[in-house]
């Protein structure tokens, strides 16, 4: 990474390998770009090198990174979040303890034309239905949810012919019930695409029970990306399902990486870009405002709301 003296990552089991095989896949990698002389991969989240790091990511091999692992880190480090800001949950950094280190915490640009990964959502929202043995083509599909996951998910499905009607939520959980009912009397999926809203859509608390959905429909597949599903109701009252285990709130049962690599490649590569865009303008200012000003000059940049300006 230019400007940063090295490039620290955390080798970790996954489901993609062992340990031995992350750490040889990365070391491959490095030397294929000549750059493996400045990277160092360590396996101890307490390792002593994590005071040196410039740059930490926000992946799931490091996260949480509470304030425990935060006050490790030196002041002037940043941490570019691998994700669009929208989608940052407490559980899985502490801004605060950032914000006392003086750590920047920027998002990235999913929209930006050279990384588009929200446009992969359609290729999921495509896959999962043909997972759930409805062929797409000619069938009756109904998304309930709002924004990017259900415009990129309507968009894709009629293009492949498919009948698609979206149930708009607001921010409160409020939609049409009576409309979905309708709809569901001929809909083959019912698909959930709402990144938004926190609140309960389908289940025991909702205006929607289980109950309610196998009785208007029995063969209806309630398919899941994102949104609060009370899933156990569902399965309880015979409603069909796919994937078999729902994410929890602000989290997606299936991610872009559902689609294949390509996704995940364009947003980790980005989202290192933004940090090295971060460390470069930290560099280059003594206050923590205009090195996020600097930052945010470039698109690929995203701010939280002016969290860090107020």
């Amino acid at each position: 990474m230019a400007g940063a003296k090295s490039v620290l990552t955390i080798a970790r089991e996954s489901n993609y390998g062992s340990k031995i095989e992350a750490v040889e896949q990365t070391l491959a990698v490095a030397k294929n770009f000549q750059c493996d002389h400045i990277v160092e991969v360590i396996d101890d989240i307490d390792s002593p090198a994590i005071m040196d790091v410039d740059i930490v990511t926000n992946l799931g091999a490091l996260r949480p990174l509470n304030r425990k692992f935060i006050e490790k880190l030196k002041p002037g480090a940043v941490i570019p979040l691998m994700f669009e800001t929208w989608e940052y949950r407490k559980e899985d950094i502490d801004l605060d303890a950032c914000l006392e280190k003086d750590i920047l915490v920027l998002g990235t640009n999913e929209r930006y034309a050279n990384v588009d990964v929200l446009s992969y959502v359609g290729v999921i929202a495509m896959k999962l239905v043909l997972a759930a043995d409805v062929e797409v083509y000619q069938s009756n599909i109904t998304i309930l949810g709002a924004g990017v996951f259900a415009q990129e998910s309507q968009k894709y499905l009629l293009s492949a012919g498919a009948n698609v009607t979206i149930i708009p939520v607001s921010k409160e959980g409020n939609y049409d019930d009576n409309k979905l009912k309708n709809l569901l009397i001929k809909a083959d999926i019912l698909l959930i695409a709402e990144s938004i809203c926190k609140f309960e859509l389908l289940g025991a608390s909702s205006k929607i029970k289980g109950k309610d959905i196998s009785c208007i429909n029995s063969g209806v597949v309630v398919a899941h990306i994102i949104g609060n599903i009370d899933q156990a109701n569902l399965v309880n009252e015979g409603v069909l399902i796919c994937p078999d285990k729902f994410a929890p709130p602000g989290y997606m049962s299936v991610t872009t990486a559902y689609a294949g690599p390509a996704p995940i490649i364009r947003l980790h590569a980005a989202g290192l870009k933004v940090g090295q865009i971060m460390h470069a303008a930290q560099v280059a200012h003594s206050s923590r405002e205009e090195a996020i000003k600097q930052a945010l000059t470039d698109k690929l940049c995203q701010d939280f709301e002016n969290v860090f300006l107020s």
